[in-house]
């Protein structure tokens, strides 16, 4: 499991070496590795058998300044543990146990703060990888940023219906999670086959390696009985479909992911991305 993500540390009163992450297994249940930020701002690692197995040198977590950190597990009873902090490796241990019912690390948890813990975690730029892929998506990636691209226009076919005005984009321009109107602008479809396409704005100027794309969407359904849906982009002129995912009655958040261009069957570059078109449809 490769976990990476851009951190910013404010320590406040209260007492450190509490949970910070949290990686388990057995359907995320059974704790197998955490990490923790000690007082002196080493970061500690203990197993599966909650004993302190490695730590790094004091320090290395600094106050009031963003950081980016890439952490590898190794989930087994002789397993691995590596930590690179602003792409330096500061911590590389083996033969830490990291296993306890199997060895797939199936849930990582993200600690912020408690009363027990009071700091202030703030994350950004969150990638969670895993070894079965094709490289380089079997592996930390590096510093990266995750840019946030808005629907700009209705590309057609536009199947579905805006709550309100002429263009669909405008209704769902918000973004997710966490950034969307609930039921104040929408788009609604209810029939087989509906689809409405949009274009998107480009990839800041400095863009450069493109690792995956996804397609993030904030759905429910206002009928009794079963509802799914998928999102699908267009890759100059090649349609690819996401996953079906069944819709509830209270809004989720749901993302396709395309490690690749399906036009090209390559990485993705800036053109690329600059011209993808991306939409929605009912399924069922």
């Amino acid at each position: 499991m490769f976990v990476q993500f851009a951190l910013l540390f404010d320590a406040v009163a209260g007492s450190y070496s509490q949970r910070w992450i949290e990686m388990y297994n057995n359907g995320g249940d059974d704790l197998v590795c955490r990490l923790q930020i000690q007082s002196d701002r080493s970061i500690a690692v203990r197993g599966s058998d909650g004993v302190i197995a490695a730590q790094t040198a004091p320090g290395v977590i600094q106050t009031g300044i963003w950081q980016y950190l890439e952490v590898k597990v190794v989930s087994a009873a002789s397993g691995e543990v590596r930590i690179k902090l602003d792409g330096v490796e500061v911590l590389n241990e083996t033969g830490i146990d990291t296993s306890i019912s199997d060895t797939t690390v199936t849930r990582v948890r993200f600690m912020s703060s408690s009363s027990s813990f009071q700091h202030g975690m703030t994350y950004d730029d969150i990638v969670i990888l895993d070894d079965g892929g094709v490289a380089p998506h079997n592996d930390n990636i590096g510093d990266v940023r995750i840019a946030v691209l808005l629907p700009t226009s209705d590309e057609g076919p536009n199947d579905w219906v805006p709550s309100g005005g002429s263009n669909e984009y405008e209704m769902i321009d918000d973004p997710v999670p966490g950034g969307d109107d609930g039921d104040t602008t929408y788009i609604s479809g209810d029939t087989p086959a509906q689809k409405s396409l949009f274009g998107f704005g480009g990839l800041p100027g400095d863009a450069e390696s493109i690792f995956a794309v996804a397609s993030v969407v904030s759905a429910r359904k206002t009928d009794a009985g079963s509802k799914t849906m998928r999102t699908y982009v267009d890759s100059g002129g090649t349609i690819d479909n996401g996953d079906t995912w069944g819709v509830v009655t209270d809004y989720f958040v749901r993302r396709h992911i395309w490690e690749r261009d399906p036009n090209t069957g390559a990485l993705f570059v800036k053109a690329g991305v600059d011209a993808i078109k991306s939409g929605v449809e009912v399924v069922s």
